[in-house]
């Protein structure tokens, strides 16, 4: 059975924090015991139950979570982790290629170099 893990990225100070605890409460959800969860203050990213063994900087994590950014070394194509129609896609930054995210990690090319909040200079 796949891990249930989450992390937030808080818009308002620019910080990724691991979801500790959450909590539904009629239409909010809270989370680490008091963060409210909604558009304008933060972005909830699911962890994908899939790793890689290759990243491009030191300190990425290799757990795969969405919105994170993976590279296909042979093609220097980059792909985002999106969660849709019920299963994770790497789906092609400026083309139209999208794979389901187990079957582009079987690529033996692929790593990962950073997510689309924390590392913003990978869409320059």
């Amino acid at each position: 059975m796949r891990k249930i893990k989450l992390r937030f990225w808080n818009k308002n100070n620019d910080t990724m924090y691991t979801v500790d605890s959450i909590d539904y409460v009629g239409d909010e959800i809270t989370v680490n015991d008091g963060f409210l969860i909604c558009d304008e203050q933060a972005v909830l990213m699911q962890y994908t139950g899939c790793y890689i063994d290759q990243v491009s900087y030191e300190n990425i994590d290799p757990e795969l979570y969405e919105g994170d950014v993976l590279i296909d070394e042979l093609t220097a194509k980059k792909y985002v982790i999106e969660f849709s129609f019920g299963a994770f896609y790497a789906c092609c930054i400026n083309h139209e290629d999208n794979v389901v995210l187990s079957d582009f990690l079987g690529e033996e090319d692929v790593s990962k170099c950073g997510n689309i909040y924390e590392n913003p200079e990978l869409f320059k």
